[in-house]
């Protein structure tokens, strides 16, 4: 079944259909660029400080000229932008996006990912309404973990014969994985982060780590359980990865597969901040795996 299909039958709102199919067509030219700028990094940096890559700032301005030539989205937030950029005010969808999530894997030729929200209405730091996420895999096959709506579920799609057709229907985590993926060095952590590794450690978890937050959230998903962890750091005091752009679509994705997403406390959904490009520590995964987290974490 290819996704439009998939779209029709899960009753997904039109103008959503609209906007689901020019990113996912758009996230195709973006993997077309890959080979052109793989190793190509510019001396600029984004508005969260990371020092960007040519093919960061062109797959967000692939993006956000598809959108606008479209017409068919109220606000663009990217990570790659200071700023929000409204496109059309009377549209009825916004989005907040990673343009390219783990782009330095790309010259060791390693997979990335490109992470969406889709909000219903405005994005702004006092108002948000996520309603949609797609989590983009660039790997040997280009394929979608999406969630086109709350209580829709989460699926698999992989593109081929210039279409994404359906793997797998309603990805469902289990109460407890067998895997596990870390970032930041263990001499930065901060808090009780070490003890609640050094607990999924002792029950024999596998690590399994990519260097891109989206890819290692996808695999847990298609594994069907585990979790990823991002503590606060010396570096990062309140979390290094961005609630807009990253945690909160990862986490909504997560929440429609009978798993969770925390700051180690409470859900990344909604979570307040105070600027566009706010941080946040990350526990997401299974529910025993992020429970245990913020058991510990607070005790």
């Amino acid at each position: 079944m290819d996704i439009s299909t998939f779209m029709e039958q899960k009753a997904v709102p039109q103008a959503l259909q609209n906007v689901i199919n020019t990113l996912l067509e758009t996230s195709i030219q973006v993997k077309e660029h890959m080979q052109e700028y793989n190793k190509q990094k510019t001396e600029t940096q984004n508005a969260s400080g990371d020092t960007q890559m040519a093919l960061d700032k062109q797959a967000d301005v692939i993006f956000f000229n598809a959108l606008q030539k479209q017409n068919i989205i109220k606000d663009f937030a990217s990570e790659e932008r200071e700023n929000i950029e409204t496109v059309n005010p009377e549209a009825e969808y916004s989005i907040a996006m990673d343009p390219l999530d783990g782009s330095s894997l790309i010259d060791v030729n390693l997979a990335v990912a490109t992470i969406i929200g889709i909000h219903k209405g405005p994005i702004t730091t006092e108002q948000r309404n996520i309603v949609a996420a797609i989590c983009v895999v660039f790997g040997p096959r280009t394929t979608i973990i999406f969630s086109p709506g709350k209580e829709k579920g989460t699926h698999e799609f992989i593109f081929r014969k210039n279409k994404f057709e359906l793997v797998e229907e309603n990805i469902m985590c289990k109460e407890k994985g067998k895997i596990y993926a870390l970032g930041a060095k263990r001499n930065i952590w901060l808090g009780k982060h070490s003890k609640f590794i050094e607990r999924i450690e002792s029950e024999g978890y596998a690590l399994r780590s990519s260097g891109c937050c989206g890819i290692d959230v996808s695999h847990i998903l298609l594994k069907k359980g585990g979790i990823f962890a991002y503590p606060r750091t010396e570096q990062y005091p309140e979390g290094k990865l961005r609630i807009l752009y990253e945690l909160e679509p990862l986490t909504f994705l997560l929440n429609e597969a009978n798993a969770k997403g925390t700051n180690g406390k409470q859900t990344l959904i909604n979570f307040p901040i105070t600027n566009i490009h706010g941080r946040a520590p990350a526990y997401l995964g299974s529910k025993f795996e992020v429970e245990l987290a913020n058991q510990i974490l607070n005790e």
